[in-house]
């Protein structure tokens, strides 16, 4: 967790990392891992829970929200965005229309 992307002048780190085939890379904002039911937090090990099998980014993002949808009570306290992004196999581009 850092600093509120682009609330305040910050130096952020650059890091890389290669996708493979199909991996999917999914950013979410803290709202996820903060929402509540009673006093527990969603926290980590259920978004993992919830990630672990899917299909790739759009199965990956609503299975979050199904996961959240299911877990949270009460009112929503913080907003919720979650963001998908899917490397495709290499081959020849699609055909367009």
């Amino acid at each position: 967790m850092g600093p509120l992307l682009g609330a305040w002048e910050s130096t952020f780190e650059a890091t890389t990392i290669t996708l493979a085939s199909d991996d999917v890379l999914v950013v979410y904002t803290d709202g996820v891992l903060d929402a509540r039911s009673g006093s527990e937090r969603f926290g980590e090990d259920r978004l993992l829970r919830a990630l672990a099998p899917s299909t790739g980014a759009q199965d990956a993002v609503t299975r979050v929200g199904a996961a959240l949808e299911a877990y949270q009570t009460g009112d929503q306290v913080d907003d919720t965005a979650v963001l998908a992004i899917q490397r495709r196999r290499a081959g020849p581009p699609p055909d367009r229309c």
